[in-house]
């Protein structure tokens, strides 16, 4: 893990961010990740690359900068140009030359944004509850930028933990990761459709906000600690939810919990009198056939996790970027809609407002741990001690 303690989180992840605006920098990363260029044609392909990965980064700050100034009835236009170009430098340091701008033009299939945006709101029916988020949609489509950038992305995302090892009198603790999350195969998201609210769903950040819009999904706040004993090599995994909405809820976070016969005497749960909380125990001797399964989560930007009763199928930055184009298809093709619904102060506008918040500040950090290959942490706060 990279934490980066600041007193001014925006200007620091452009100041990580910059880095790739330096040819050289950008090369050894594409040596780093690639290997050492094995002719002449490979060489000439990483310095253009890195090339091209400079004016992404270039344009993206500009464009960002031009949503932090702009209010929310036009910034969600420049927030995606900002996305989509943070997503283009992505996809210039992960993928080979075959991802290099120049070759991707070369089909005509790759000129657009692989996105289908619809929508069956109206201007009678925009300023009520969340109608335009529940009725706007995004479909992947077969070719374009957004599954050229898919592809390159990561096929597994790490579970981090707390774990505390003991060694008789010393204890040391720090966040690892502890297992990963396998994530849907592009073949598995082509023509997949989703509605707006299908997304923010899965926004961890929005929890409170949709909250108080009434809108359901099992979830929780959650706590996953770990106990490393070198004593007796037992290890003890400690899950502590709080924060279902109702029992129902936590009944359906539970059964995330699978567990193979040999270990179902080793759980232990403890629910709370009011039936939104609780806390399971798994205690375990590790081996190779140790493999099981807990309700996966996402990690707010204040550090808390919000774990799902359902699967999380994609990487949370793969959400903020389809809300990202969908919000800026609005704003742009559906104007008078948008400017209906925004000035209404309905709760579709509180939670876009939010939303496009939180894809501005998360995205461009959430891009810095694909590149760095590491979680990136960049805090107004010093990283937690560890021994």
């Amino acid at each position: 893990m990279r934490w980066i303690a600041t007193d001014n989180i925006y200007a620091a992840t452009w100041r990580e961010l910059f880095e790739y605006t330096n040819n050289e920098l950008s090369i050894k990363n594409l040596i780093k990740r690639h290997g050492e260029p094995k002719s002449a044609r490979d060489e000439a392909n990483y310095r253009k690359q890195a090339s091209q990965a400079r004016v992404c980064v270039l344009q993206a700050k500009e464009y960002m900068d031009a949503a932090q100034a702009s209010s929310i009835l036009t910034s969600p236009n420049h927030l995606y140009y900002s996305v989509a170009a943070l997503a283009s430098l992505v996809m210039l340091i992960l993928g080979d030359g075959t991802k290099s701008l120049d070759y991707l033009r070369r089909d005509r299939n790759n000129w657009s944004h692989g996105l289908k945006f619809s929508t069956n709101s109206s201007h009678a029916d925009a300023d009520q509850n969340i109608n335009l988020l529940q009725r706007s949609a995004v479909q992947v489509m077969e070719g374009g930028h957004f599954v050229n950038w898919y592809g390159i992305l990561p096929t597994t995302e790490p579970i981090y933990a707390i774990v505390e090892t003991n060694f008789g009198n010393l204890i040391r603790r720090r966040p690892m990761p502890i297992g990963h999350n396998a994530l849907a195969p592009l073949d598995a998201i082509k023509n997949k459709r989703w509605t707006i609210l299908d997304l923010l769903k899965w926004f961890p950040d929005l929890d409170t906000d949709l909250r108080k819009c009434g809108v359901d999904i099992a979830r929780s706040r959650s706590t996953l600690k770990v106990v490393e004993n070198h004593t007796n090599s037992k290890w003890s995994f400690n899950w502590i939810f709080h924060g279902c909405e109702n029992a129902q809820d936590l009944e359906q976070l539970l059964s995330g919990f699978l567990i193979p016969p040999r270990l179902i005497d080793s759980i232990d749960f403890r629910g709370t009198p009011v039936g939104s909380g609780g806390m399971v125990t798994v205690d375990v001797i590790p081996d190779q056939s140790m493999n099981f399964h807990w309700p996966e989560g996402r990690e707010t930007m204040d550090h808390f996790t919000v774990s799902y009763a359902g699967h999380v199928e994609t990487l949370e930055i793969v959400d903020l970027y389809l809300v990202a184009y969908q919000l800026s298809m609005l704003s742009r093709y559906f104007p008078d809609i948008w400017v209906r619904c925004i000035e209404s102060q309905c709760l579709s506008a509180k939670l876009i407002s939010r939303a496009t918040e939180i894809i501005g500040r998360k995205f461009p950090i959430l891009c810095l741990s694909i590149l760095n290959n590491e979680k990136t942490v960049i805090s107004t706060f010093r990283q937690p001690e560890t021994i």
